[in-house]
């Protein structure tokens, strides 16, 4: 059922638009013809792809996993045109990028703008995502590229890259001017002192601390303020007396925030973060000068180099 992409196409097409005939109207085919196609995709995989519900068709679990496969079979074939009309001289395509918060603050604005530079006919489709839902998305086509901190243990499928660029540490972060930079530091009891923000990525980093805050004091500090939003993370402790425990590899170098790193007697945490692209980009010109923009941006920031403890 994979030797043709036209029927990928289709069935693709029925799985995101949920009805046959809204899949029609998008493909500019008739009903009957798209029903005859994933009849016969059927009777290949000798499996029901779709289920009807009240409000149109819906996957298998079997579907599921077709569709997964289907939509990442439609991307390869796509990158490999893209790639042999860049080398002819032609049009760069579409390539799909996510990243964490932080590396759209600090790093990808100036790379894209290198990447238009050199290509400007590319288009860049640009989202935020964590480490485990951009996983997923570069499992099934929807990402070519994902920038961000890696999961430890995270093993990566064949068809994926992970490639570590540098390390990034967690601190104690807060405002200038902090009343808690006027205290000694040689406990952690003035940690409990004061509210905390949240600041809620795919990482536990408020957890994290109060794990070795409770070790040291047997006391742990509940958030003052959860937030997905690292902008208004950033804000607060801008404009107030709050403590939060980030990646300061970024943060300090954030235009428009004044803010400090906090020395404790807390261990220093980290872990890598780089870059996971699909394999059939390895040799591509987009992926060669992205790579060289986020290595010059590193050079000029002086990010931290890997930390050892991490795999690779």
């Amino acid at each position: 059922m994979f030797s043709n992409l036209e029927s990928l196409r289709r069935l693709v097409a029925i799985a995101d638009c949920g009805t046959v005939h809204a899949a029609a109207e998008a493909l500019s085919l008739t009903q009957p013809a798209l029903s005859r196609t994933i009849r016969l995709m059927e009777a290949q995989c000798r499996e029901q792809l779709f289920e009807r519900h009240p409000r149109g068709l819906r996957l298998t679990p079997f579907g599921e996993r077709a569709c997964q496969h289907a939509r990442h079979l439609l991307r390869e074939c796509q990158l490999a045109e893209d790639d042999l009309t860049a080398q002819g001289g032609g049009g760069m395509g579409v390539i799909r990028l996510a990243a964490a918060p932080v590396w759209m603050s600090i790093i990808l604005p100036q790379a894209i703008a290198d990447l238009h530079r050199h290509y400007p006919d590319l288009q860049v489709q640009l989202s935020v995502r964590n480490f485990p839902s951009a996983l997923e998305e570069l499992d099934n086509g929807k990402l070519d590229i994902y920038c961000g901190g890696f999961q430890k243990t995270e093993q990566m499928p064949s068809f994926l890259v992970r490639k570590p660029l540098f390390g990034t540490r967690l601190n104690v972060v807060a405002r200038q001017g902090h009343p808690i930079l006027a205290r000694p530091l040689d406990s952690l009891y003035p940690l409990l002192e004061y509210p905390w923000v949240s600041y809620l990525s795919d990482r536990g980093y408020l957890d994290t601390v109060m794990d070795k805050v409770k070790l040291a004091t047997g006391q742990r500090r509940e958030a003052a303020v959860s937030c997905d939003s690292l902008l208004a993370v950033l804000n607060l402790l801008n404009n107030g007396d709050y403590l939060a425990f980030l990646p300061s590899t970024f943060i300090t170098l954030l235009p428009g925030f004044d803010l400090q790193i906090i020395q404790t007697a807390i261990a220093e945490a980290g872990f890598n973060s780089g870059i996971i692209y699909r394999r059939s980009l390895e040799r591509s010109l987009i992926l060669e000068a992205f790579q060289a923009s986020i290595e010059a941006r590193m050079n000029d920031c002086s990010f931290d180099p890997l930390l050892q403890e991490q795999d690779g």
